[in-house]
């Protein structure tokens, strides 16, 4: 039976595996359309990077969540950049996604959900705002909150907070 530590640099290799793989499809599918089409075909690609991007991120450890989070999103933005089917996938794919804020806390994304709030001086980008999430299906929605959670987090960050990210860097 391993050892907890054995487990644990286990994890964290299958970890680095994971980064190293999504930076190799980032790079073929990189403003490559036969790339892009090719990763798509794949049964359940464009779910799998959803799942990357939702599910694996909230389960990794600290250090590694940003960077699976960029690569996935990176990838996902390829992907349906340059190729319709792909999008068309995306757009038909069913799945929601629970974006937390804070505690249990949740971001509206089924239908129904209330429109978001959107800062604005002209009436103009309050209709856009309003209707942003009006008509899109459950997974571009969630990529919707998604943002939106890392805006307002980003948004109320305090100056040390900043700062601490800077450190790390």
């Amino acid at each position: 039976m391993p050892t907890p530590a054995a487990r644990e640099r286990s994890s964290h290799h299958a970890v680095g595996v994971l980064l190293a793989v999504l930076r190799v499809l980032l790079n073929l599918t990189h403003d490559n359309e036969l790339g892009s089409h090719r990763l798509g075909e794949q049964e359940g690609a464009v779910k799998t990077v959803l799942d990357i991007i939702f599910l694996l991120c909230d389960v990794l450890p600290d250090e590694h969540r940003f960077d699976t989070n960029v690569l996935g999103l990176g990838l996902l933005i390829n992907m349906i950049e340059h190729n319709s089917s792909n999008r068309q996938q995306l757009d038909r794919l069913p799945v929601d996604y629970h974006v937390p804020l804070h505690g249990n806390e949740t971001l509206p994304t089924g239908e129904g959900c209330p429109p978001p709030e959107v800062k604005g001086d002209d009436e103009t980008s309050q209709e856009e705002g309003r209707g942003l999430l009006k008509g899109r299906n459950t997974c571009v929605r969630s990529l919707i909150a998604l943002f939106l959670k890392h805006y307002h987090n980003a948004e109320g960050a305090t100056i040390e907070e900043w700062n601490a990210v800077q450190d790390l860097r």
